[in-house]
């Protein structure tokens, strides 16, 4: 935990601490998705992310991805991790989704295209007839 991007007072009143309750520190990382990242095979994630997102800064989301990318094992549905993960950064969202209903729309087809692209691309999926 990095105690440069201190949590929120509502935070500390939830739950306490962290940097000071290693029993705290303990729970919060085992519902942590970061720090249950382990080698294993995964599907194909697509994550959103808005640069005005005080909740989960853009600077979270990649070190997520680095850490994705570096952990998820090839289970050769896709030909490698960067096609199994897509992230994508709004410079106009937030926390609680774009700024405008046409942004929200153009995002909805961002993940519908990907989502596309995975089944595409997907043997499993094919063999299947999804």
């Amino acid at each position: 935990m990095d105690p440069s991007q201190p949590l929120s007072s509502t935070d500390y009143e939830e739950f306490g601490n962290p940097l000071t309750n290693s029993k705290i520190y303990r729970q919060l990382a085992s519902i942590s998705p970061y720090e249950n990242i382990h080698p294993r095979e995964y599907p194909a994630i697509h994550i959103t992310a808005g640069t005005n997102d005080y909740r989960t800064p853009v600077g979270q989301i990649a070190k997520f991805a680095s850490r994705f990318r570096d952990r998820a094992v090839n289970n050769n549905k896709l030909e490698d991790t960067f096609e199994r993960l897509m992230v994508d950064i709004s410079d106009t969202g937030s926390h609680l989704g774009e700024a405008s209903v046409k942004e929200e729309n153009y995002r909805a087809c961002d993940v519908f295209g990907y989502m596309d692209y995975v089944l595409e691309r997907s043997k499993d999926c094919r063999a299947t007839g999804l």
